[in-house]
Parts: C-alpha cells; structure tokens; sequence
C-alpha cells in the first residue's frame, strides 16, 4: 500500500503546531504579545530569506524554515518592543549560512538568535516560561502534538530522551540537592508546556543533531546534564543557553560521524 499522505515535508506539521501555539498564547494565556508584531515579525523573515536565496544561495528556497523561527521565537521570548522580535530572527535566519560545516548549519537557528539576544540585551528581551502554566490540557496537547512533530521529523529518540532523562535529573535534584522542594514539584516543572514547545520543536533541528540515534541518545542526555547543572545555578534561560553551549561541538560530532560510516563501508 503507497501510503503518499505520508511523503510530505514534515516542516509543514511543525508550522502548523508552531502557528496553533501563537494563537493560543495571546487568545488563552494573554500574552503580551500582538498577532500583529508576529505578521510583521514573520514578513521580515520571509524578506531576509528572500534576500539569502537570490544573493548568497543563487536558488529559491522554502518559506518554512522563516515561519518556523518566527513562531518559535514570537512564544518563548518576550519584548516590550518589536524590533528585537525582528533581531532575534534575523539572527536565527542569518546563523544558518554563517556557521557551517562542509555545508550543513550547526546551531540551533532559533536557539541561536534567542540565546545571542537574551545575553546581549537582558533587559528588552527574555524567554516567557511561565506563558501557558496553570492548565493541564494545554500541556497535554503540547505533548501530544510535539510527538507527531517529532515522529513525522524522524526524531523521537533524542525528544524522548531529552524529556525522561530531563525529568530524572530534576527528580534527583529535588530529592537530594534542593531543601525544602520535592521531586514532584521539579517533575510537574519540567513538563510544563514551554520545556514541551523547547522539547519537541527546537532542540531535533536536523541538521544540527546527529544522525544515528545513538549519538542522538547520548547528545540528548548531554543537553538534559547540561541544562540540569546550569538551572541548578540559578541560570536564566538555562535551556537555550545548555543547548547553545552544545551546539559549539556539532562540527565535532559531524566528524566524529563521518568517520564512523566511512570505518563501517571499509569493513
């Protein structure tokens, strides 16, 4: 059985959910964002990509990749003002095709725009993390739609992995490390909406994770140490920063890759 519903971009699926998550945050949660910064936020993406096409790829590229950092970065960060909505894109946009390795980008796009913006402006930009608490059912969609995001995206080991070895960590913390909080109240933290929307939506960027999933296992237990450490801290904005920190080394791991295909054709 052909089944051709299934041979489509699977970026389509992560948009969609990524535009749902817009809506909901500003018409359920009050989010203190307008629909109108991220239109305007969204058509200024559209033009940089338009740009790179016909100036440094000499090709017609999708618009995908433009509306998947707009959504992304319009719901986990907020600014009083619109034009760092706009950096935090162009920045995203523009890592693509200023960090690469043998032609492929190694940093989280949208990660990497947020993480730069955050840490240079901290008091005009900031991740929204608490934007969809207090509700059960949005956490439960949130799951919900990030493994089909994830499962049309061929990345369901290093989500998973991320989010049970993630909770395990935060666990231990709070059973061991942290007086007076429980593990519970850890647990009930990690799986909130936004870790969900950072869970399934940004850190499987394929192009900037490894192939095979058993690094892919071992780099998201990487990022979940990372991250655990650093919250430990008291680290603002711990996750885009872990994940940043991470990415410095997927050039390495490219490598590291290759080599490993090239010793098993040699067999």
């Amino acid at each position: 059985m052909n089944l051709k519903i299934l041979n489509f971009d699977p970026r389509i699926i992560q948009f969609c959910f990524l535009f749902s998550y817009s809506i909901i945050a500003v018409e359920y949660f009050n989010f203190e964002r307008s629909h109108k910064i991220v239109l305007i936020t969204f058509l200024s993406a559209i033009l940089i990509e338009m740009l790179l096409s016909k100036y440094k790829y000499k090709k017609k590229n999708s618009w995908l990749p433009a509306g998947i950092i707009t959504f992304s970065v319009c719901t986990l960060v907020y600014s009083p003002t619109i034009i760092f909505y706009i950096v935090t894109v162009t920045l995203a946009i523009l890592s693509k095709s200023l960090f690469q390795n043998k032609g492929r980008h190694f940093f989280n796009p949208s990660n990497f725009g947020i993480t730069i913006t955050t840490l240079i402006f901290p008091n005009w930009i900031v991740g929204s993390v608490n934007t969809f608490s207090g509700v059960k059912a949005i956490g439960i969609y949130f799951f919900i739609a990030g493994f089909i995001n994830a499962f049309y995206s061929k990345t369901l080991i290093p989500c998973l992995t991320f989010l049970v070895s993630t909770t395990l960590l935060f666990m231990i913390r709070g059973q061991y490390f942290d007086i007076y909080k429980t593990s519970y109240t850890f647990m009930y933290f990690v799986l909130s909406p936004v870790l969900l929307l950072y869970t399934f939506h940004m850190i499987n960027d394929p192009a900037s994770i490894p192939k095979t999933n058993k690094l892919r296992f071992f780099y998201a237990i990487s990022l979940s140490v990372i991250y655990t450490v650093m919250s430990y801290f008291r680290i603002t904005q711990a996750h885009f920063y872990a994940l940043f920190l991470l990415t410095l080394f997927t050039p390495f791991i490219h490598e590291y890759e290759e080599k490993m295909l090239r010793n098993r054709n040699n067999i």
